[in-house]
């Protein structure tokens, strides 16, 4: 007997059979005695391998992927897959930690492969407009960044709240084993205490702040009905000019400046 294990053909040469044969993986078997020289009909069969299925995940996509030969049937909540379980297609996305668990399936089930993947949930970003004062929530270590930076695993870690006293970009993420999650971030504004100058030479009011700006210049208190400040302006005589920024209807502490002609 004559065989090759690769679908190749048989010819005079081939490799002789002289013991059963242990296969590891899907092969196509062909065979034929040869007698004085001259070679029989050729038989072939398939022969299907049940091996276990290989599993990856990568944490930083959350996405999974199984790879075997043969139909693969998977779970996502650690029950032992059945040939009625979910079929895999395609590499797919997990939302939360789980262990994945699949068979490939033959005339019979392989032993079962599992993996435990976990999912690194990215954390929540909270801001007190009351206090100023930022809070970051999450499962795993936090990594956070105030100046709207990208965040990296030698970022800083968060330690607890903190206070801004101006605008700032608050981004974090999680971490665990060096793998971070999505990244997160919040934009919050601080109703901080807009600057006034006056340029006595030329008789200009100058008022800078990070937001919207209201002011009056006859000596009242700012309210949010008061003008917004949109450019410099001159004075013709001797006032107290008062100026508040306004930031989601929250007005800050009041500047003012005596301005002397």
């Amino acid at each position: 007997i004559l065989y090759s294990l690769d679908g190749s053909d048989i010819y005079d040469d081939s490799t002789e059979y002289d013991e059963p044969i242990e296969l590891t993986q899907n092969t196509t078997i062909k065979a034929a005695c040869l007698v004085d020289g001259e070679l029989s009909e050729q038989v072939e069969l398939e022969c299907l391998v049940a091996n276990p299925p290989v599993i990856t995940y990568d944490q930083s996509t959350h996405k999974v992927t199984i790879t075997s030969e043969n139909t693969i049937k998977y779970t996502t909540d650690g029950t032992t897959p059945k040939k009625s379980s979910t079929e895999y297609s395609s590499p797919f996305s997990i939302s939360k930690t789980c262990t994945v668990k699949a068979v490939s399936v033959t005339d019979k089930l392989s032993d079962v492969t599992e993996v435990e993947c976990v999912f690194i949930a990215a954390p929540e970003i909270s801001f007190d407009t009351e206090t100023n004062e930022v809070s970051i929530t999450g499962e795993n270590t936090i990594l956070y960044s105030t100046d709207g930076s990208t965040i990296y695993d030698d970022s800083d870690e968060y330690i607890g709240p903190f206070v801004i006293e101006k605008n700032a970009t608050i981004k974090a993420v999680c971490i665990l084993n060096g793998v971070l999650s999505d990244e997160v971030s919040l934009t919050c504004k601080v109703p901080s205490v807009p600057t006034i100058t006056f340029d006595s030479k030329t008789k200009t009011v100058t008022i800078k702040g990070e937001n919207t700006i209201l002011y009056t210049t006859d000596g009242s208190d700012v309210r949010k009905k008061d003008s917004e400040y949109k450019s410099a302006f001159k004075i013709t005589e001797t006032t107290t000019v008062k100026a508040k920024t306004i930031v989601d209807d929250r007005l800050s502490e009041q500047a003012e400046l005596e301005c002397v002609i």
